[in-house]
């Protein structure tokens, strides 16, 4: 069974298209054959190099694994490696699982079996981006020999790159096919519960076994293995011998390609959930994977192709969100299951408890120390150094205290003398100096969340950047810092830059010691040239965003001669719109900070003393190709911003710096334009004008960062209160508080005209409820044409409590243009009859979706007559609770909701109901329109037809006898005789289709289905 056989057309094509690009980086265009040959001559290498370093290497696997993954001290998980020939006693660690090639038993256990396929894959993934953690060991390494690294990180890129390739998946394919293939290396989890003895807490033996060929290819299966040991969470209930026959079916070595191609991508999305949450503490991935796995199949394969695609449903993230916060409240209380609490207590209140006990010594403050102890020991310390100073002191024994629980974990990244580290002496304060506890002290690693915080707070507070930004960028900083870090000194060999490339985006004043490594010591312009240089984000465009913008027809394109066009890029959406979009990616062409979707830095440059108005500048005459990461000609796109004082600042395509120069001239000679580019550009020095902040420029800028309440607003001059309605109401922000009281305000001069505050909100495109309105027709009049009509109302329609004041054109067009949104009811309601008869009729020729109350509006009887029919078929149907709301909760919407209506399966009770007549009319419907996109509509309110030979048979739901048991499926006679009873897991071509539709490859509702493919779990 292939990925593509399982996974929905949209979610391979998604991981096919990840598959692809890696592809590209890994192997460079370089060739399968090459790729084998170098991985051959590699290992050969390594073989010789490391065989007098094995045992120095075995043990660096474990130090890099307990490094990389807390997990392994904190559940005190042993692990054996073995590296170069297998060892004698690893086969008396194989344990065989049996597969199971009856019929029957594959389609009951299908659903598991997918999902052990995707917790393999991800096993798999983890277990690749994790191999390349030897980096951070670079120096032990070198010391062994000096082109370890280099040959493990190219060893690493075939090995894995290759099973991006369709052809070497074939040939790995074949090789196992004749020969069961060769493998590099093997791991294996066994877990022992020790002799139970009375009133003693018996925790089990974790063993990861561990064999490979080398010291990379075991660090790649000693993290297989521990993500194996999560993914036993997965199938604990399912009983042994069926998890048997799972494992059995499904763990082959003829996977493991495939595995391996795209289990790297689904680890990165699930990773990414805890990379972009704000808990930090190094073991709650596993946990959290752990919580994942031990979702039901049903839930779990859905959860995985929707994290893929990057479409969690509002559910499924609240369930991310609340599980993280269990599992961080629960390690918290773990930490202090030694406090003597008795653990016979309820669970919650014990879990509480703890919680409360681990807040309360967190702020405490020097716990375990008495006075006396406390000055002894400063009095101790200064007879060594007699400048040591007592709050200082203190304040470090009072650090110690705090971290010293949490020690053992981290005794290899801090700064400790080796006798300390004997024993449990760490612990002890009364071995420590004064020196070794400040080193101590300096080398503790700080959480990140908290450096996230203070260097947010920073950049906001000092130098005034919008916290998104801060945020946006400290996050990615963190994220790229391990590669900074191994930048300096080697370069990035992917991005194509030496170690003094990265050193040019570094301060002098950060260079010692890494200083540069933490976000708080930096100036923010200095900090976002060295990200938006080295590792500009590609920002995707969402729906509603716009995507075919290359800006070739736009009025704002200024200059377009000789291969040079200029497009004057004044307001955000602009700036977003002349960036290309890449159709392949969905993400924009160039790494521009202003010009990002979502996150764009356009505010707090334009809003500086300087003003600068942004142009954007291609010149089609040069190449737009990449290596490395980078524009070969870096100059074929850039940014110049034309200051108020005459000045300018130019950003190439690499994003390399903004260039500061005080004069249009030196353009020439104080960046790396070249004479050709500056010869075409030189003569246009008056189109690059800055242009005045506009109104509403002027009251974006006068409320960044504001949120006043209705009091605080009071206290504003009049010109103030303009440009606060005009600031927060271009970005839709106007509390319900203010919008509630504005129309109450007297009028206003704006512009020389006689206007209102709300129509300055109006105008500035704030969205509002009726229930502000309601009272003042008017406003609510004028605000209902400006959405209508003045706005991108295709996205956001007004709610229908405001189609009153428009005119019968606009409401067909209303009608025409926001189908989605309407329902029978709410035309009839807010459009007339004689609107909603057109509508009907119109509905009931396409055989749509129609209400029993609309069946008298239609005209024609025999379509009538249908209905009638078609109104018992849908009688289970269920509408959403944002259908058909009242009139009063639409007067408190800012924009119209979707409609929308659950198809439930007809059962069996109600078919039984029907005459026989309309029991030919359903299968006349069903042959005559199945697979028919255009009525699909109605084919989902049919019942499945199923043939066998030239038998016919229905395939509908039995009505449970008792609210609580579940609906059987069953297979009836065109007689109502029931002839089988199925589970309600039913299942059609491998397809779970008990949620009463079945949709084939071509995305066609089929309702007449094959009885030989009809399955379920019994």
């Amino acid at each position: 069974m292939e990925y593509k056989d399982f996974l929905q057309k949209k979610t391979f094509d998604n991981l096919s298209k990840q598959s692809a690009d890696s592809l590209k980086q890994m192997l460079n265009d370089k060739s399968i054959f090459q790729a084998v040959q170098d991985i051959q001559e590699i290992l050969a290498y390594l073989a010789t190099i490391e065989r007098p370093h094995i045992s120095e290497l075995e043990k660096l696997v474990v130090n890099i694994i307990e490094d990389i993954f807390p997990i392994v001290k904190r559940e005190n998980i042993t692990m054996n490696i073995w590296i170069g020939e297998k060892p004698g006693e690893w086969e008396e660690h194989e344990e065989e699982s049996e597969g199971s090639d009856d019929l029957e038993s594959m389609i009951l256990n299908i659903d598991n079996e997918i999902k052990r396929r995707l917790i393999n894959g991800i096993s798999q993934g983890a277990s690749i981006r994790g191999a390349f953690a030897f980096h951070l060991f670079d120096d032990k390494l070198n010391k062994i020999n000096d082109n370890l690294v280099e040959k493990y990180g190219k060893l690493l890129k075939d090995v894995f790159g290759i099973y991006d390739s369709d052809e070497a998946i074939a040939m790995l394919l074949a090789m196992v096919a004749q020969s069961g293939g060769a493998k590099g290396g093997e791991s294996k989890v066994k877990v022992k519960v020790k002799e139970f003895k009375p009133d003693e807490e018996v925790d089990p033996e974790i063993l990861i076994n561990v064999w490979a060929l080398n010291f990379p290819m075991a660090l790649h299966e000693a993290v297989k293995g521990l993500y194996e040991l999560v993914s036993l969470q997965g199938f604990k209930d399912l009983g042994a011998d069926t998890a048997k026959r799972v494992a059995g079916n499904v763990d082959k070595l003829e996977n493991e390609p495939e595995d391996m191609r795209y289990g790297k991508f689904i680890y990165d999305a699930l990773n990414n959930i805890i990379a972009n949450s704000n808990y930090t503490d190094p073991t709650i991935k596993e946990f959290f994977f752990a919580e994942v796995y031990q979702m039901g199949a049903k839930e779990f394969i859905p959860f995985i192709e929707n994290l893929i695609n990057d479409e969690l449903t509002p559910q499924q993230k609240r369930w991310v969100n609340d599980t993280l916060k269990d599992i961080d409240d629960d390690i918290k209380a773990d930490d202090y299951d030694d406090l003597g609490i008795d653990e016979n207590v309820h669970p919650l209140l014990l879990r509480k408890a703890k919680l409360a006990l681990y807040e309360y010594k967190k702020k405490s403050n020097l716990l375990e120390y008495s006075e006396k102890f406390i000055n002894d020991t400063i009095e101790r310390w200064k007879q060594d150094n007699p400048e040591v100073n007592n709050n200082v002191a203190r304040q470090l024994i009072q650090r110690f205290d705090q971290i010293k629980s949490g020690l053992s974990s981290k005794l290899e990244v801090v700064v400790l003398p080796d006798d300390l580290k004997k024993g449990n002496r760490y612990l002890n304060l009364d071995f420590y100096s004064f020196e070794d506890l400040v080193k101590l002290i300096k080398s503790i690693p700080e959480k990140e969340s908290n450096i996230i915080k203070q260097a947010i707070k920073r950049f906001v507070d000092k130098f005034g950047v919008p916290p998104e930004a801060a945020k946006d960028y400290t996050k990615r900083f963190l994220n790229k810092r391990e590669t900074l870090k191994i930048g300096i000194t080697d370069g990035i060999e992917e991005l194509g830059l030496s170690s003094q490339d990265i050193l040019d985006y570094i301060p002098q004043r950060l260079r010692r010691d890494n200083t540069f490594l933490d976000p708080r010591v930096w100036n923010w312009d200095d900090f976002e040239r060295l990200l938006d240089g080295l590792f500009p984000v590609y920002a995707k465009v969402k729906d509603g965003d716009e995507v075919d913008n290359t800006a070739e027809t736009n009025a704002d394109k200024i200059y377009n001669k000789d291969g040079l066009e200029v497009y004057k890029a004044d307001d955000v959406k602009k700036c977003i719109q002349y960036n290309p979009t890449n159709k392949d990616t969905g993400t924009k062409t160039y790494g521009w900070c202003v010009t990002q979707p979502g996150n764009t830095n356009y505010d707090y440059y334009r809003f500086r003393d300087n003003a600068p108005t942004f142009y954007i500048v291609f010149d089609r005459n040069k190449p737009s190709t990449k290596a490395y990461g980078r524009w070969d000609d870096p100059w074929h796109a850039y940014v110049i911003q034309a200051k108020n004082d005459d000045t300018y600042i130019i950003t190439n395509a690499n994003n390399d710096r903004d260039l500061n120069v005080d004069s249009w001239e030196k353009i020439s000679t104080e960046s790396t334009i070249d004479t050709e580019g500056w010869n075409r550009l030189k003569g246009l020095k008056d189109l690059f004008k800055s242009i005045p902040l506009s109104a509403i420029e002027r009251g974006r800028k006068m409320a960044a960062g504001k949120n006043l309440s209705l009091d605080e607003f009071k206290e504003l001059s009049m010109e103030d209160k303009i440009l606060y309605v005009l600031g927060r109401g271009s970005k839709n922000s106007i509390s319900d508080e203010l919008l509630e009281v504005l129309p109450r305000f007297p009028k206003i001069k704006v512009e020389g005209r006689s206007t209102t505050l709300t129509n300055v909100a109006i105008d500035s495109g704030q969205e509002i409820p009726y229930k502000y309105l309601k009272e003042y027709p008017a406003l609510a009049k004028r605000y209902a044409i400006f959405r209508f009509r003045h706005t991108d109302y295709g996205n956001t329609p007004i709610p229908l409590v405001y189609v009153q004041y428009l005119d019968p054109p606009a409401k067909e067009k209303y009608l025409e243009t926001f189908d989605n949104n309407l329902t029978f009811e709410y035309i009839l309601e807010f459009f007339g009859e004689e609107l909603a008869r057109k509508y009907v009729n119109e509905e009931a020729k396409k055989l749509e979706f129609l209400p029993p109350k609309a069946i008298n509006f239609i005209d024609n009887n025999n379509l009538k007559q249908l209905y009638v029919l078609y109104s018992k078929l849908i009688e289970n149907w269920q509408f959403s609770s944002n259908t058909n709301i009242s009139r009063e909760e639409l007067e408190k919407q800012k924009f119209m909701p979707e409609q929308t209506v659950n198809p439930k399966p007809l059962n069996y009770s109600q078919l039984k109901s029907m005459s026989s007549n309309e029991i030919n009319t359903i299968i006349s419907l069903i042959n005559k329109y199945n697979r028919v996109e255009k009525y699909s509509t109605l084919l989902y309110a049919l019942p499945f037809l199923i043939k066998d030979n030239n038998k016919e048979y229905f395939l509908v739901p039995n009505k449970a006898a008792n609210e609580n048991d579940v609906e059987k499926w069953i297979l009836v006679d065109k007689n109502m005789k029931i002839l089988k009873e199925y589970d309600e897991d039913l299942n059609y071509n491998d397809i779970y289709i008990s949620h009463g539709y079945y949709v084939n490859d071509e995305g066609q509702v089929d309702r007449i289905l094959d009885l030989k493919s009809i399955s379920s779990e019994e």
